[in-house]
């Protein structure tokens, strides 16, 4: 096949856009990045637990490059990701799926880096209500007026008679949030200041903020 100079111009363009494309990867994505004052909702950091969760957890290595994770600054999201590592349309069905919500969205993470520009913004990727490990949480016993609702109360109830089955040697925790919606537990024969964290951090990984200890074995500890 004979090259003409429109064609050898057309095929150097093309390498330099490849060739740019590997060398500054992120200058092509920047278009989509969020910046700017944004506060996400609770049941979005909630999301954004499950994607961080799911990008450690579960993620095969090819599918972490495509992780998407999509929100508008009124705290609405949706993230997505395709299993064959294709990073482009993973990152157009988060936005359109996010802007099905409300126009505006734009990405806030890419993987497991926040791309978010806000000097401001909560460190949501290490702790700052956001995702977590069990061992950073904070052991705080609740107080104040705390009512617990029908959905957490009846785990409770559950809670309770599950212990009854474990002899004297192991403790239990039962946790929950400010407004007794969100709860956590655990239990067993190791160090119950582990115990204790480990019972808040699953109250926490489903609430996105701060929970409290509401019950040690069957005694309730919050404090009214």
């Amino acid at each position: 096949m004979k090259y003409n100079n429109s064609m050898w111009q057309v095929a150097i363009m093309r390498f330099l856009i490849l060739f740019l494309a590997i060398l500054f990867p992120s200058n092509i994505h920047a278009a989509n990045d969020g910046k700017g004052v944004i506060e996400l909702s609770k049941g979005c950091i909630t999301e954004l637990n499950r994607y961080f969760n799911y990008f450690n957890d579960d993620a095969l290595e090819e599918e972490k490059n495509s992780m998407i994770f999509a929100a508008h600054k009124d705290g609405h999201c949706a993230w997505d990701t395709h299993v064959f590592g294709d990073a482009k349309s993973a990152e157009k069905d988060a936005l359109k799926s996010c802007n099905d919500i409300g126009k505006g969205c734009k990405v806030f993470s890419r993987g497991s880096e926040i791309v978010w520009d806000w000097d401001e913004l909560p460190n949501y990727s290490h702790g700052g209500r956001g995702q977590l490990m069990w061992n950073e949480v904070e052991i705080i016993i609740g107080s104040g007026a705390i009512e617990l609702t029908k959905e957490a109360n009846e785990e409770y109830q559950d809670y309770l008679d599950n212990i009854k089955q474990y002899d004297e040697a192991t403790t239990h925790y039962f946790s929950i949030s400010k407004d007794g919606k969100y709860y956590g537990l655990a239990g067993g024969s190791i160090s119950n200041s582990k115990l204790k964290k480990m019972a808040i951090f699953e109250c926490m990984n489903k609430y996105g903020d701060l929970c409290y200890l509401y019950a040690e074995n069957d005694e309730i500890i919050w404090q009214k």
